[in-house]
């Protein structure tokens, strides 16, 4: 669900709702870690991104913020 979706639903504006996801990091729990724990085992065993969205079937840029959530963890 989008935002704008949740706002409307909720009957506050998107940009709250965006701002809250933010905070409580609802983006990261919206994945599921065994996507998130195959594209980091993919990149340590020498993967390029584009090779790893491919086998994923996401985008690169999804990959590579997958990998920088990854990082941030530790």
């Amino acid at each position: 669900m989008t935002a704008k979706e949740t706002a409307k639903l909720l009957d506050v504006s998107a940009r709250t709702v965006q701002r809250y996801a933010k905070a409580y990091k609802f983006g990261e729990r919206a994945v599921p870690a065994t996507i998130r724990q195959r594209v980091k085992q993919l990149h340590e065993r020498g993967f390029s991104y584009p090779e790893i969205a491919g086998i994923i079937q996401k985008s690169r840029s999804t990959v590579y913020n997958y990998l920088k959530m990854e990082k941030q963890k530790g």
